[in-house]
């Protein structure tokens, strides 16, 4: 063998592995430039999740604007936690499953892609609890975590249909100060047998209702964007939490269609709610759920956005 070839041989065995050693090096260095140079955005739009206590399962809509993001992946997650903002309660959760949905958001002129989150609710014997200012903490196995605003989760006995038929669900939403709020709602009762109702309940503690104002409508085809003062007759504060309630009695065979008047804690929009209606016969005193209903469709998005920048130093 020739002192060329020699030499030759040698050069590609010392050489080919240094170039590839030095590209791996190059890449690993503009990956780590690239991701530094990167920012992760997601908008939740925090929402009310009502929970039947039998059936504590959840979907929790994220969007961001990766496509098959790092931190929606069920691989990199190491646990689940809603925390109520308000007194700092806080419940470890199961995560079944995420998935990335064929949906987009255009926000702000950039793309979102939606991942849909489904949960559960490690929760037992409850018959009421309201978690307000929801807070989905994630942790990571990057020892990273990011906090997204769902809302509120409200979990609530269901009582069965038991006397009443209830019909002509209908909101009456007002205008207040930029808001949608749903001031009223209006509501059909009837039964087959004498009933007092003792009280009405809003499943959402957040709102009552103003129960010396309710009133008796005749006609219940007034319109949804109705001012509720002209409905009632009077003036209306809807900060008024007053929830006074006094009994009235539903005749056997009487149907007739009753204005709830309600009263916010603060001035919110909120589209769902449900009630519960405590009522006697007899003597004998029964609960009925109204499901959370939807009254109306707000046009104004509330999202929110977060902007989160990867740990780096991991």
């Amino acid at each position: 063998m020739s002192i060329m070839n020699y030499m030759k041989k040698k050069y590609i065995k010392v050489f080919l592995p240094t170039i590839l050693v030095i590209s791996i090096v190059l890449f690993i260095v503009i990956s780590t430039v690239i991701r530094k140079k990167d920012f992760f955005y997601y908008i939740t739009k925090p929402v009310e999740y009502y929970l039947p206590n039998k059936n504590l399962n959840m979907n929790v809509n994220i969007y961001s604007n990766h496509q098959n993001d790092y931190y929606l992946q069920e691989e990199a997650i190491e646990k689940l936690v809603i925390k109520d903002q308000e007194n700092q309660d806080f419940y470890t959760i199961k995560l079944k499953q995420i998935v990335e949905e064929n949906k987009i958001l255009i926000h702000d002129n950039k793309t979102f892609y939606q991942y849909r989150l489904s949960l559960e609710l490690p929760l037992q014997d409850i018959l009421y609890l309201q978690i307000n200012q929801t807070v989905l903490e994630i942790y990571y196995l990057s020892e990273e975590v990011m906090s997204f605003d769902i809302g509120t989760i409200i979990i609530y006995n269901e009582y069965p249909s038991r006397d009443l038929n209830i019909s002509h669900l209908k909101g009456v939403v007002n205008n207040i100060d930029t808001l949608d709020v749903l001031c009223g709602v209006g509501i059909t009762l009837y039964s087959d047998a004498s009933i007092v109702v003792n009280d009405i309940k809003v499943l959402n503690e957040k709102i009552t209702i103003q129960g010396s104002n309710i009133k008796i409508i005749e006609d219940d085809n007034y319109e949804n964007s109705q001012a509720i003062n002209e409905l009632l007759g009077g003036a209306y504060q809807v900060l008024d939490i007053e929830d006074s309630f006094t009994p009235f009695l539903i005749d056997k065979g009487e149907k007739k269609h009753y204005l709830l008047p309600l009263g916010y804690k603060e001035i919110i929009s909120i589209e769902r709610l449900g009630f519960l209606i405590e009522y006697t016969i007899e003597n004998t005193s029964y609960t009925q759920l109204i499901e959370p209903f939807q009254f109306y469709k707000s046009h104004k998005n509330n999202y929110q956005v977060i902007k989160y920048e990867p740990n780096r130093n991991i």
